[in-house]
């Protein structure tokens, strides 16, 4: 089957910026993005991933991911950002306050809040979750098989600090946009990675976070 007769995905993908005090040299999740085709074939599906970095910073967070969602008509999100363990996790939600860790310029969000247009105009606020309609386990167990990592969990704490609060505007976003066009089907996730390791290279994370895109259309 020529590419001209496959089924066409498009994925907006996004690394952070380093982040850290000492302030490291990279950031695994974008250099990991970076080293991702572009251009994916995979049985009668071909994907085009549109990669970004984004700062580790809360306002133009705000103004970036809005953007970015606008730029196409994604079927697909992928936002992939730094863990803190050897393991690769996807997040299956994203809480919509107590945003008190300071970014790279030393700010927080206004009262620690994500943006307003994203909360619910009654109830607390802050405790307030989105989630994306996925199937994590599925996720999971198609990722494992296909690029042979094994050691892949799901969590329902993405940090509070730029990585959750991405998510949260992210799935905001989505759900704007759904709102306006009923026809958007797009799901955004988060996926949090290692910094490479004796255990996982940045070649090996890249090889998941392919498997990730290839499996996302069948969960």
């Amino acid at each position: 089957m020529t590419s001209t007769h496959k089924k066409a995905y498009h994925i907006l993908a996004t690394g952070f910026e380093p982040f850290g005090n000492p302030m490291p040299k990279d950031n695994p999740s974008w250099e990991s993005l970076k080293l991702l085709e572009k251009v994916i074939e995979f049985e009668d599906k071909i994907f085009y991933v549109h990669a970004s970095e984004i700062p580790v910073e809360y306002k133009p967070v705000e103004d970036i991911i809005p953007l970015l969602h606008r730029e196409n008509k994604f079927d697909f999100v992928m936002h992939i950002g730094q863990g803190g363990s050897s393991s690769i996790q996807f997040e299956t939600c994203a809480v919509a306050g107590d945003y008190f860790k300071l970014d790279n310029k030393k700010q927080t969000p206004a009262n620690n809040l994500a943006p307003k247009k994203y909360l619910p105009t009654s109830g607390d606020a802050k405790s307030f979750v989105l989630k994306p309609e996925l199937d994590f386990q599925a996720l999971r167990q198609k990722v494992e098989v296909r690029s042979g990592f094994k050691k892949i969990g799901l969590s329902n704490s993405a940090g509070r600090y730029l990585c959750e609060y991405t998510y949260f505007c992210s799935l905001g976003e989505a759900l704007l946009i759904k709102k306006k066009d009923p026809t958007d089907k797009r799901k955004p996730i988060f996926v949090h990675v290692p910094r490479p390791d004796k255990e996982i290279s940045l070649d090996a994370i890249s090889k998941v976070l392919k498997a990730i895109i290839i499996s996302l259309p069948e969960v």
